[in-house]
């Protein structure tokens, strides 16, 4: 589990790449862009917590290339 704190607003490159045990992590409603191959190889993420709500969510510039697993994880809003 990783718990990003509300200072971070942008998620770099290959920030978590090949994190093969990450399975949750918390992230504030702050971040506003998630970079290529930030969650790449992080096969086990299923759980994203978000402390925005699903508009807020949706407005994140999220790279398609190497975070599909973003696409398959559950997204909790308004934690």
């Amino acid at each position: 589990t990783v718990y990003l704190n509300d200072k971070v607003i942008h998620i770099g490159q290959q920030s978590f790449a090949g994190c093969s045990a990450l399975k949750k992590i918390y992230i504030f409603d702050s971040t506003t862009e998630i970079d290529s191959n930030a969650f790449y190889k992080c096969d086990a993420l299923s759980d994203v917590i978000y402390s925005g709500s699903e508009e807020q969510w949706n407005n994140i510039k999220i790279s398609s290339v190497g975070n599909d697993v973003l696409k398959t994880a559950k997204v909790h809003f308004n934690a």
